[in-house]
């Protein structure tokens, strides 16, 4: 038994401030290899990493998760020589896989350098990156069963000397070999990752062997029966769970592949040239899409701890604790992730300004921000159906949303009139379409209902704080821009964190499980009761209480009164749009992403109020309000600019069918009475 074991809110935030430690240092060098080796040099070791991405996924995917849930049901039961069996298993399958890997790159070198890729000089980093696969293979399956044992700390420990090691080798050896060329520059930042996978390694081993046991004196009849047909029994258990785990993770990770390849030969195809393609595909994928992962460390630290809490919870067929997890980690989700989408929106030209010394990019960032909540919420929920044995589910969303992103790619990129933005477009089409997938896929499973309450709260707390933060920019208070954009930043975070127990968002209940530091903050958890999403009936059923009613006209039609609803906030952002533009804010040819943005949000809010005054269906009313409300504006369009069918309409129709679907999808939540289903 694991020394050191965490509950579930305290291993999500011990993985938490590992996770923040590493996305943070990791910037370092994706600050620095730019301005060292330039955009060439970085474009090399992008070539490599989707590969070597690939590669990491077949040989240890899913077998990580595998560990840590078999992990956790055998140490549920007291077996540890399970326990030992388990991990003996799947390391000796990581490593056979990750041999075999190895030497297949070594025999391929020349194919993949030559022929698969078309830059001949990513040879040294490609042959540099091999000894990073069984290296990364042995460290993920002790990283499962730490996870499983629900001790994080070897796991957060492990991660950041990994990073402290590979930062610094990564730089150093990339300016050591630069005077050799940027071929060898990009071979000596892939050896800096060699080395930190080496000592992340090393710091697991070392607990490993501080927690060993010996193994208890077994019966010679005990040993009879887990012979061959019980190692033949773990290894089918394992590639049964990590199988469409990996499966699913493999569609990411060839669709990561295939995007590179598309995006850059659609832009060609749009006119660029082969170099400024290949300069803003790495502008979006080494510059904007990391700083928009950045918040997601939270979601990742949910999800690795969401796996063995659903585990043990379904394996006791507690259905309560399955909704409160859940509960726990879309609430957190959405409440870690909204600041900083508001920052990014908002102060976006002047972040690429301070971290990259070029503002080029903003709009990439800007366009992307509103839907990086989908982002957020998507780990949590993939690692629901994936703790509850629904793994297949999650890969056939995960494809469906590949296919869909790869064939707008092809068909938006490759527009003069849009070019990279087609690109973005399609990455957040993706996003909104596999969590609403998985979304509906979870709910279907476990009849789980998430409170649209708080997503209103959070809405509410995002928009007094961006103001706060949008007012403090303009007025430049302090001398440097860098300090204005930190001053304006850390001062609506304060805002936010101070609205968050204001508004019920956070509560005593939650801020005393934090480790270290949240018995110490009884003022700001205030006394507020934590919320109670497992209530039950008589009968067993799970509800939510809902709002008191308050006595007001309706109108009789659910449509309708989305509808009106819909016009209401398009109005209020219409509002909002003009002030930034008044301001100087945004720029006239920055505003595209500002408008489907107040669409989508227009639409999701008319969708909810349907769905809510229907009280059944809510895709169904949340998709027509939708529909009606995109035909309505086309319409407008018409009639008073004589606008024509474009790309355009049809990409707002899409935007506004998914966000009223998740309107209505929360809305059908919200309702009550003898109608709700």
């Amino acid at each position: 038994m694991s020394a050191r074991k965490q509950t579930f809110i305290q291993g999500a935030m011990i993985l938490l401030a590992a996770g923040i430690v590493n996305r943070l240092l990791g910037f370092v060098p994706r600050i620095a290899l730019p301005r060292m080796i330039g955009a060439e040099g970085v474009g090399l070791i992008q070539l490599v990493y989707p590969i070597m991405i690939v590669l990491l996924t077949i040989i240890a995917g899913g077998l990580p998760l595998a560990v840590a849930k078999l992990v956790a049901e055998a140490d549920s039961r007291g077996d540890e020589a399970a326990v030992r069996r388990i991990v003996q298993g799947a390391m000796t399958l990581a490593l056979a896989l990750a041999f075999a890997a190895s030497f297949g790159c070594l025999l391929l070198a020349d194919w993949v350098t030559m022929e698969m890729t078309t830059d001949p000089r990513i040879r040294p980093a490609f042959l540099t990156m091999v000894p990073v696969l069984p290296l990364a293979a042995a460290s993920a399956i002790w990283r499962g069963y730490f996870q499983g044992k629900m001790n994080m700390l070897p796991s957060a420990y492990s991660s950041t000397t990994e990073t402290l090691v590979r930062i610094a080798l990564s730089l150093v050896l990339a300016a050591a070999l630069l005077p050799y060329g940027l071929a060898y520059a990009a071979a000596g930042a892939m050896l800096g990752m060699v080395a930190g996978e080496l000592a992340g390694l090393l710091v697991l081993w070392r607990q490993v062997m501080r927690e060993r046991k010996p193994a208890a004196p077994r019966s010679k009849t005990a040993n009879a029966m887990d012979g061959k047909s019980t190692v033949q029994g773990l290894y089918t258990r394992l590639i049964g769970i990590a199988a469409p785990v990996t499966g699913s993770r493999m569609v990411g990770s060839l669709a990561y592949l295939l995007e590179s390849i598309l995006t850059t030969r659609s832009l060609t195809a749009a006119g660029l040239t082969a170099a400024v393609a290949t300069a803003q595909y790495g502008a979006l994928q080494g510059m904007i899409i990391p700083l928009l992962l950045l918040p997601g460390v939270l979601t990742h630290s949910l999800a690795v701890s969401l796996v063995p809490a659903l585990s043990e919870a379904a394996a006791r067929k507690d259905w309560s604790t399955i909704h409160k997890r859940l509960h726990q980690s879309m609430r957190l989700a959405v409440v870690s992730g909204a600041p900083f989408i508001v920052l990014m929106g908002l102060l976006a030209e002047p972040i690429c300004l301070l971290l990259y010394g070029d503002d080029s990019m903003a709009g990439l960032l800007r366009w992307l921000a509103p839907v990086a909540v989908f982002l957020y919420l998507q780990a949590p929920l993939q690692a629901a159906l994936q703790a509850l044995d629904r793994p297949g589910t999650a890969l056939f969303n995960t494809l469906v949303g590949a296919a869909v992103k790869l064939a707008l790619i092809v068909q938006l990129a490759a527009q003069p009139s849009l070019g990279i933005h087609g690109a973005v477009i399609a990455i957040g089409v993706n996003m909104m379409l596999v969590t609403l997938l998985h979304w509906i896929s979870v709910a279907r499973l476990t009849g789980f209902r998430l409170d649209p309450r708080d997503f209103l709260k959070v809405s509410a707390a995002m928009l007094i704080m961006g103001a706060c933060a949008q007012w403090l920019w303009n007025t430049a208070w302090l001398p440097l821009a860098g300090l204005n954009l930190l001053g304006a930043s850390a001062a609506g975070m304060i805002i936010y964190v101070v609205l968050m127990p204001l508004m019920g968002l956070v509560d005593r209940h939650d801020t005393t499980r934090i480790p270290w530091i949240g018995r110490r903050l009884p003022v700001l958890a205030g006394t507020s009761q934590p919320y109670d999403e497992t209530k039950t009936s008589p009968q067993g059923v799970i509800t939510v209480s809902p709002m008191p009613r308050i006595a007001k006209t309706r109108i009789s039609s659910p449509i309708l009164s989305g509808l009106i609803w819909s016009f209401i906030w398009l109005g209020a952002g219409a509002l909002l749009l003009s002030v930034l533009l008044t301001g100087n804010t945004l720029r006239e040819h920055e505003t595209l992403p500002w408008v489907l943005g107040i669409h989508a949000f227009s639409a999701m809010a008319g969708g909810f109020v349907a769905a809510r005054r229907s009280g059944q269906k809510g895709w169904y009313y949340g998709i027509a309000n939708g529909a009606i409300y995109a035909t309505l504006i086309v319409l407008a369009g018409f009639l008073a600019l004589d606008a024509g069918w474009s790309l355009r309409i049809a990409l707002l129709l899409g935007v506004t069918c998914l966000s009223g679907t998740l309107g209505g999808m929360l809305g059908v939540n919200a309702a009550s009475g003898p109608g709700r289903r």
